[in-house]
C-alpha cells in the first residue's frame, strides 16, 4: 500500500506530471532564444531536442529513487518539482508582485 502510494507520488504526479511540464518549459525557451533562421541547421536542433530528453530522463531517474527509497523521499521531489513548476511558469508573475 505504501508502495503504491509513494510511485504515485513520486513518479505519477512528480516526474510524469510536474517534471514533465519543467522539461517542457526548458525545451521551449531554448527553442524561443536559439531558433534558426536557416532549414538545415540539423545539429543545433538535435542539441535542443538532446537537453530535453536529458531533463526528462534525469527527473525520472530521480523520482524512481525517490519512490524506491522511501515515501517521504518521494513527496519531497514531488515538492522539490512543484515548486520548480510553478515558479518556471508563474516568475514573471512573482518578479512583478515583488518589484513592481
Amino acid at each position: 500500500r505504501e508502495a503504491l502510494l509513494s510511485h504515485f507520488i513520486g513518479v505519477v504526479i512528480g516526474a510524469q506530471l510536474c517534471w514533465f511540464l519543467v522539461s517542457l518549459k526548458l525545451g521551449f525557451a531554448l527553442c524561443y532564444r536559439f531558433a534558426s533562421r536557416s532549414r538545415l541547421d540539423l545539429v543545433k536542433t538535435l542539441l535542443i531536442f538532446l537537453v530535453f530528453v536529458s531533463c526528462v530522463v534525469f527527473g525520472t531517474a530521480l523520482a524512481t529513487i525517490a519512490y524506491t527509497s522511501s515515501l517521504n523521499a518521494a513527496i519531497a521531489f514531488t515538492s522539490g518539482a512543484m515548486l520548480i513548476a510553478v515558479f518556471s511558469f508563474e516568475w514573471r508573475r512573482i518578479w512583478r508582485l515583488r518589484y513592481g
